[in-house]
Parts: structure tokens; sequence; C-alpha cells
């Protein structure tokens, strides 16, 4: 609710974008009043929908342990050098995961890409999609099934773009 209040009476300054890490977006902002007042207008929006939860895929609690998962791989998480539609950055929320850190899958159909599947933070951060032969499969056998998605290793740093590497282990239908 702070941060609602705060986006509509502050946003103009940037205050959302600097609160992702986008300082030049924030600087901007600044500049314009809010890039023109139209990007206020959508800063405050995106803080309505994370008020209400709308943008936080739902999790399932279920028995996690290797042997009732009806499925169970290693993967890498595909499109981690993209910026998000809102302009955050995948770098960045992938840079401070924790090994073992639990994610979401969530299924992100589109015209172009029917069987996508996008991976989310807990709180609903994107950081990626899987692979497409993995998100088909997961989709069309595994859809309405309960998963555990957790961080295996976060590679790169420095010099190189950062990857995430997870593991994925669907169960039987409760």
């Amino acid at each position: 609710m702070a941060n609602l209040i705060i986006t509509i009476f502050f946003g103009w300054t940037g205050y959302a974008r600097f609160r992702k890490g986008q300082a030049g977006l924030g600087v901007l902002w600044l500049f314009t009043v809010g890039c023109f007042v139209v990007g206020w207008i959508i800063d405050i929006v995106d803080a309505v929908k994370k008020m209400n939860g709308s943008n936080t895929p739902k999790t399932i609690s279920v028995d996690t342990s290797d042997d009732n998962a009806v499925k169970n791989f290693h993967t890498k998480i595909a499109g981690v050098t993209y910026k998000n539609d809102d302009g955050s950055d995948r770098q960045l929320y992938i840079k401070n995961l924790k090994v073992g850190q639990s994610l979401v899958l969530k299924h992100t159909p589109s015209s172009e890409y029917p069987n996508a599947v996008a991976v989310f933070t807990e709180d609903g951060k994107q950081l990626g999609y899987l692979k497409d032969n993995i998100a088909a499969e997961m989709v069309q056998c595994f859809g309405n099934n309960p998963m555990s998605v957790t961080v295996s290793s976060v590679t790169g740093g420095g010099d190189y773009n950062y990857g995430c590497n997870i593991h994925v282990k669907a169960f039987n239908k409760p």
C-alpha cells in the first residue's frame, strides 16, 4: 500500500524506476515529469497490480522428495540477457538469486510461442523462459501437475552475463 501511495504522489520523479534499479529511466522520468505523465500512469497501474497480487504467480505445496517426482531434470533458463516487458533487468534479478531458492513456472502462451513457459521468482520477477522443446513437454504432459522448481546454480558474472540453472520436479496430480 505504501508503495502505491508513494508512486501516486512521487511517481513523476522516477521513484518506481529507481526502486526497480532502472536509474536511467528514473532520470528520464525526473526530467520529463514521469515521461510526459504516461510512464507515471503505467507505474501507478503496476503498483496497483503488485498490491493486488496479480503479478505474482501462485505456488502449490506438495511432498517434493525425488521419489514422488514423475519428471525430474536440470536445465538452464533461456532469454536471461533480455529485458522484461516492464523494462526490468533479468540480469539483476539473476545476480541476486541464491542456490536452493524456489522459483515458479507459468505458462505464458502467445501466437508465436503457444507453449511458452516463463520462469519467475516467487515474488513475480521474470527471469526468462524454459527452452522451447522443454516448455512444450511441460505444457502438454505436466501442465496441471504440481511442481518444485529451484535454483541449482548461478553462472557468469564479472565480464560475463549471468545465467541460471534450475532443477525442476513435476509430481502426480493430487
